[in-house]
């Protein structure tokens, strides 16, 4: 076993087609965001597509690059995700079971997630709060003219 440890990651930061990592790809970057995934979806919501595009992306692709080249399908690697629909779903498990067999999915119990994500409850939190407003307010913006001029 190689004791390397992806780093904790929730979800692809560049999910399109159109994110190549460049020479000037900055070096903090982590592994999944200077992966290029060919998965887009119309809305950007996760989903059982994007479950499998994340595994064939990005963890599959980060295992073959710390398993030795003779062990890589071989040794048993393990996969520790929350208990989403996209990741409990018999589609996705009977797939995983499929086309990964060596790749173990170890579930996170609900309501667990912030213990093990502790800036999910804080700073993550306030970020988010202060995007929602922030687009509320350029909604109301932009929408209010638009009803004014009918």
């Amino acid at each position: 076993m190689s004791g390397k440890e992806m780093g904790k990651t929730s979800k692809v930061e560049h999910d399109t087609a159109c994110f190549t990592p460049t020479a000037s790809t900055p070096a903090g970057e982590t592994f999944a965001a200077a992966t290029p995934s060919l998965c887009a979806t119309f809305n950007h919501w996760a989903s059982i597509m994007t479950s499998k595009a994340f595994v064939v992306d990005v963890l599959v692709p980060y295992f073959k690059s710390v398993i030795a080249p003779d062990k890589f399908g071989k040794q048993v690697c393990i996969f520790v995700i929350d208990v989403w629909y996209g990741w409990i779903s018999p589609e996705f498990r009977d797939w995983m079971k499929t086309e990964y067999p060596w790749i173990r999915l170890i579930y996170v119990p609900a309501c667990c997630t912030p213990s093990g994500q502790p800036l999910d409850k804080g700073l993550m939190a306030l970020l988010k709060a202060k995007t929602r407003r922030m687009y509320n307010s350029w909604a109301g913006a932009y929408t209010r003219p638009l009803l004014s001029s009918t």
